[in-house]
């Protein structure tokens, strides 16, 4: 049987550092940072379907925003392939959003930030796996005391059970609005939890895009990658994302 993923990404205009980032262009091609994720969830569900067949899917993405913002994001995807499912709700609580998503069936919920465009396919699809295969209710790369992870390629996958736990148990303002630090806070006994730690500690490197500098160093990173892609498809080279 199909296990079924729903990838709820997290976005909005009104950031306060460096307010409408998901939506500036990071090259020539017009890639935003919230187009650029998505590229990548696909990605992913591509190599889910192919590597792992009848195992998992991602029948769904849900793009999560404040609710007066909600007709902008569907007019801003609605040129995609598939256009992600749009829900808006309460701007100064975000879990209420997820909170939402209690209604659809899943077997695990992935936790996306559109601030953090290039998410590696193959991590998301390690972080599905792992929680699916050890029946775990979550894990992530966000640990804050064993975090190896990049910041910026900060991935969270958790249950159905685990969302429930978060939505009866995030009392907070803090909690509310970073959706997950509860677990890795209270560390509930219930819960089955795990980290995905890499050989090499990256965590000193930051991707995420949280101010206008920010921004501009990942344009420039995305546009010589670009540059790169055209020169390897002059010389004659097949070109294949990863």
């Amino acid at each position: 049987m199909d296990k079924r993923i729903i990838v709820g990404i997290q976005c909005r205009l009104a950031n306060t550092r460096f307010p409408k980032k998901s939506i500036q262009p990071l090259n020539s091609d017009g890639v935003d940072c919230i187009h650029s994720l998505l590229d990548n969830v696909d990605k992913c569900n591509d190599h889910l379907s192919k590597k792992h067949g009848y195992y998992a899917i991602i029948p769904k993405i849900v793009v999560l925003v404040p609710k007066d913002e909600e007709q902008f994001w569907v007019n801003h995807l609605m040129s995609r392939r598939n256009p992600p499912s749009v829900l808006g709700g309460d701007p100064q609580d975000v879990l209420s959003r997820y909170k939402e998503l209690l209604t659809h069936e899943f077997d695990a919920l992935v936790r996306l930030t559109a601030d953090c465009p290039n998410i590696p396919p193959l991590a998301l699809n390690k972080a599905i796996f792992t929680l699916i295969h050890h029946r775990l209710d979550y894990i992530s790369n966000v640990w804050e005391e064993c975090r190896t992870a990049i910041d910026g390629h900060d991935i969270e996958v958790m249950s159905k059970d685990a969302l429930k736990w978060l939505a009866a148990n995030a009392k907070s303002k803090e909690e509310r609005e970073h959706v997950t630090i509860a677990i890795r806070k209270q560390f509930p006994g219930e819960l089955r939890k795990a980290a995905l730690i890499q050989k090499e500690d990256l965590s000193g490197i930051k991707l995420c895009i949280d101010t206008k500098e920010e921004f501009e160093k990942a344009a420039a990173r995305f546009q010589d990658a670009l540059n790169k892609k055209i020169i390897a498809t002059r010389k004659g080279l097949g070109v294949y994302d990863y």
